[in-house]
């Protein structure tokens, strides 16, 4: 349910003119919004592969969405550093 709120929140990163055409905004966009995909797509797996036995592969599995939280996090940190904070930077 929370992710529904930053889906609304999504629309919020395009208010800025310019900001449809940064590369790093659609980046982040994109990011927030493949999250529970890649979430429910790990759960599942990980799942699966739990019943037929082999428990330490399901565990690094269920680790998948560390990927796009890293995503993420590095794409913040890129807007801040490039872009000094400004969604609608153009590189």
């Amino acid at each position: 349910m929370l992710w529904l709120g930053e889906l609304l929140m999504i629309a919020l990163l395009f208010d800025t003119p310019g900001s449809q055409e940064s590369p790093l905004t659609v980046s982040l966009a994109v990011s927030i919004a493949s999250y529970p995909l890649f979430y429910i797509w790990a759960l599942l797996w990980s799942i699966k592969i739990f019943q037929s036995g082999r428990k330490t592969r399901a565990i690094l599995v269920s680790l998948i969405p560390l990927i796009n939280i890293t995503w993420m996090i590095l794409t913040v940190v890129l807007i801040k550093l490039l872009c000094d904070g400004k969604l609608s930077c153009q590189l």
